[in-house]
């Protein structure tokens, strides 16, 4: 006899360990089918996605609106050297230049 009293079965043995087991797995399926009545109950209109149906422009159109022409005269290099002092500074930032400078 493996630790069992006489006349005891496997089944009386396990009973209170698979009764817990059954209760806790009760129990969580009860949370989570509340849980989902209650989402679809209280669910509105306005929480479902509806899908934004934008129509972008093809490249025949943008090419027609000129979108990727660029206006050359009047410009100067003066006009976008303070952009370009900018776009150097932020890429020092970002890399971490001056702090190498510091160090050597």
């Amino acid at each position: 006899m493996s630790g069992r009293l006489a006349g005891q079965s496997a089944y009386q043995e396990l009973r209170p360990s698979i009764t817990i087991f059954v209760t806790i797995l009760l129990t969580v399926y009860f949370i989570y089918f509340f849980q989902k009545f209650v989402l679809l109950k209280f669910r509105t209109a306005d929480t479902k996605h509806v899908p934004c149906a934008k129509k972008r422009l093809s490249l025949k159109q943008r090419r027609e609106l000129g979108l990727y022409t660029i206006n050359r005269r009047g410009m100067k290099y003066k006009d976008f050297e303070e952009l370009h002092c900018l776009w150097k500074e932020y890429m020092r930032s970002c890399l971490g230049l001056a702090e190498l400078e510091k160090r050597g």
